[in-house]
């Protein structure tokens, strides 16, 4: 083969390895929302008719969407691909939910937080680099 020819397959694989990567973190997303849906109280309705197919086909999917059902709101999460069905809640499910993201995003600071605060471990750069010790660097890790 030119080499030209095994430069574009080679572009070519990196390119697929790549959006199949993306797909895969979109779909364990995909999965973890379902599941807080679920533990929100969501309720599953599977599109099992020909009607329902078309009409979750229509709809955004992946998405959390508010709709006004004459004086009620209800909240709609369509997923055409996995379990092919509609999650649907009211108000006091949709309100459960968010506390879940924000229980989420709480946890994912904090585990974040505690990555950054292990990494301002002095002594332990010792290990690296001596000028970092605790007694003969510029900083001691009492000034921090």
């Amino acid at each position: 083969m030119k080499a030209n020819t095994l430069r574009q397959v080679g572009t070519l694989l990196i390119l697929i390895g790549t959006l199949g990567g993306c797909a895969a973190i979109g779909q364990q997303e995909a999965a973890d929302t379902e599941k807080q849906l679920a533990a929100a109280g969501f309720r599953t309705v599977l599109a099992d008719s020909a009607e329902r197919r078309n009409e979750l086909a229509g709809m955004p999917p992946f998405e959390l969407v508010a709709r006004r059902q004459g004086p009620k709101t209800v909240y709609t999460y369509a997923d055409p691909q996995s379990c092919r069905c509609l999650y649907v809640g009211g108000p006091a499910a949709y309100e459960r939910y968010r506390q879940f993201e924000v229980s989420e995003d709480i946890a994912r600071d904090m585990a974040t937080a505690s990555t950054n605060s292990a990494a301002t471990n002095f002594p332990v750069w010792a290990s690296w680099d001596p000028q970092w010790g605790p007694s003969d660097g510029p900083w001691a890790p009492g000034d921090f």
